[in-house]
């Protein structure tokens, strides 16, 4: 949504848009790597992570939600 607002605003206001999306960003890849750690930890997590990314269209967030769901 903030990458969508960054779009249509006046550059005086990138700033501050940026701020916020620099923020989830950085949270988000701390998230993902905790959850590789605990994929990793699992007897079969990590064969199943990388059957997961290798089907066509499969992404991290999908093969997370899949191995989660197991």
């Amino acid at each position: 949504m903030e990458k969508n607002r960054l779009s249509i605003m006046p550059k005086q206001l990138h700033p501050e848009i940026k701020q916020p999306i620099k923020y989830l960003q950085k949270t988000m890849e701390k998230i993902e790597k905790q959850l590789d750690k605990l994929i990793q930890e699992t007897p079969e997590g990590g064969r199943l992570m990388i059957i997961k990314l290798s089907v066509k269209g499969v992404g991290q967030v999908l093969a997370y939600t899949l191995i989660s769901e197991r």
